[in-house]
């Protein structure tokens, strides 16, 4: 299946102007702490910090710490805590606990990027959209550690994973979804790509060893999810 060329076009612009303004989400989805209500934290705190805007600007301050699980926030002071536990607390009225620990799928770091791996079964526009929203991309491989790394993943999680790359603009010349240039380096199974029925997109596949095969488009697959630490 060709997919149209003007979609993916739509896709990576969109991506530049959320960058540009500043208008991505962090993985951010979280979960009350009813139980811990008007209490703050005094052990195990990786991050303090004020004048924070709302519940989602102080889940990303915890996400963008190593270790946070849980995260404090006081509206009216505009207070936030990050914590690797919910160890250790004083009354404190007007405080309110978030776990990321139950809701959020495992984030993982690598090199210079987070990774996160969606069991979600996505075809790559869906995909690559679930990850823009979360202020990532769809995985793109672009050194030989990290393709070994993304190889590990997929055989210690027995999974097939996405990738962010297309030859849906001209065939045999792979892209990256995200800025169209070139993909530097690939892992094709000995057969492919064989651009069987007209295959354009790409994943680490199970069912070749955990290499890369050429896929359709409109295949589902689980994927990962990447942004960058800095």
């Amino acid at each position: 299946m060709r997919i149209s060329v003007s979609v993916f076009v739509i896709i990576i612009i969109s991506q530049y102007n959320a960058c540009v303004f500043g208008a991505f989400k962090e993985f951010s989805d979280f979960s009350r702490v009813s139980a811990n209500d008007n209490k703050r934290p005094t052990l195990d705190i990786i991050g303090e910090y004020e004048q924070i805007q709302s519940l989602s600007e102080c889940s990303s301050r915890c996400f963008k710490r190593p270790g946070c699980t849980t995260f404090f926030f006081h509206r009216g002071s505009r207070k936030c805590y990050a914590t690797s536990s919910a160890n250790g607390l004083l009354p404190s009225e007007g405080f309110v606990q978030f776990s990321i620990q139950t809701s959020v799928p495992q984030r993982r770091e690598f090199g210079k990027s987070h990774y996160l791996l969606v069991k979600n079964r996505l075809a790559i526009l869906e995909a690559q959209r679930y990850c823009l929203a979360l202020g990532a991309k769809l995985v793109e491989i672009e050194t030989p550690e990290e393709s070994t790394y993304l190889t590990n993943m997929a055989i210690q999680e027995n999974t097939d994973i996405l990738l962010g790359i297309t030859d849906a603009f001209m065939e045999g010349k792979w892209v990256f979804l995200s800025s169209m240039d070139s993909v530097p380096l690939f892992n094709w199974s000995i057969e492919d790509p064989d651009n069987d029925r007209n295959q354009d997109c790409a994943g680490i596949v199970n069912y070749k060893s955990y290499t890369w095969d050429d896929i359709d488009c409109s295949d589902k697959r689980t994927f990962v999810c990447e942004r960058l630490t800095v």
